[in-house]
């Protein structure tokens, strides 16, 4: 069983960890989600959240946009995480399962793909397949 965390602002996924206020939790087995509890950040820093993560049982992170301290805090809390995408948590959570999270990469976050560029911005939308 694995525990997934997903920081959520109107029902999407949060486009920066550091100033989200709740992270859902999923557990995946045997090929199934099942959704879990909700935690509040009382916190801004990154050693506290990364705490209370691994406190609540978390192995992975699906995030937007993150700082450097906030990655460093999650990796020492041995924490994986998978940075720069965006989308709708169950969308997301099937392409983890998938393998296929490179399908939702943030818009610039394309490590190279370069779609979009040059042609005033048409590239793919946030979550969509390639």
């Amino acid at each position: 069983m694995i525990t997934l965390a997903l920081p959520i602002w109107q029902g999407r996924l949060s486009p920066v960890f550091d100033f989200c206020n709740t992270v859902h939790l999923y557990t995946y087995s045997d090929g199934e989600f099942a959704a879990g509890a909700r935690l509040q950040f009382i916190s801004e820093d990154a050693y506290s959240r990364a705490a209370l993560l691994r406190g609540a049982g978390v192995q992975v992170l699906l995030c937007g946009a993150i700082s450097r301290v906030h990655r460093f805090a999650l990796q020492q809390a041995g924490i994986e995480l998978h940075s720069h995408v965006c989308g709708e948590p169950q969308a997301l959570l099937a392409a983890y399962a998938a393998g296929e999270l490179h399908n939702f990469r943030m818009p610039g976050c394309g490590r190279g793909l370069r779609r979009g560029r040059g042609r005033g911005g048409r590239g793919r939308r946030c979550g969509s397949a390639f």
